[in-house]
């Protein structure tokens, strides 16, 4: 069976006056007890953030690519934005459910190589991410993921 990997936190300092047996509380997908935090590492990857120099680099990289038959990285990218434009037009909301299995065979569509393994792809999910085009929030006991901008590369 497949097991998830987490990474031991210390603790959030209690509240003045808060019971040392309370019970654990639910917090955007992280466990919080008396004792230590566990949060899944997936989950840390999505508060990992590009530095302003290093988005602007990616982005006129993602610039200088168009037009170029063998760009699968902005190939790629686009794929996935367009991914989401699909599905929040198909969730009549302005957010959608992603499923990284969907994301999976529909981002090498139209590219000159279509090998791109799962962890290659997740990178590049990570990516549209940090380079703030899409933004996941914790709702309702679920990942919603909304587009925060339009595609400008």
């Amino acid at each position: 069976s497949h097991q998830r990997k987490f990474e031991q936190r210390s603790p959030k300092p209690r509240a003045e006056g808060s019971s040392p047996s309370a019970p654990a509380t639910r917090l955007f997908g992280q466990v919080q007890d008396n004792t230590h935090v566990l949060v899944p590492i997936g989950i840390l990857l999505r508060y990992n953030k590009m530095t302003e120099e290093k988005r602007e680099y990616q982005i006129n990289i993602l610039r200088s690519q168009k037009g170029n038959d063998h760009a699968n990285y902005r190939k790629y990218m686009v794929n996935l934005y367009r991914y989401y434009e699909r599905k929040i037009a198909e969730s009549h909301t302005d957010w959608c459910i992603s499923s990284l299995s969907e994301m999976y065979k529909i981002i090498t569509d139209g590219c000159h190589n279509p090998d791109c393994s799962f962890s290659s792809m997740k990178r590049y999910v990570k990516e549209i991410h940090d380079l703030g085009y899409i933004k996941d929030v914790y709702e309702d006991g679920e990942w919603h993921s909304y587009i925060i901008k339009e595609l400008d590369f």
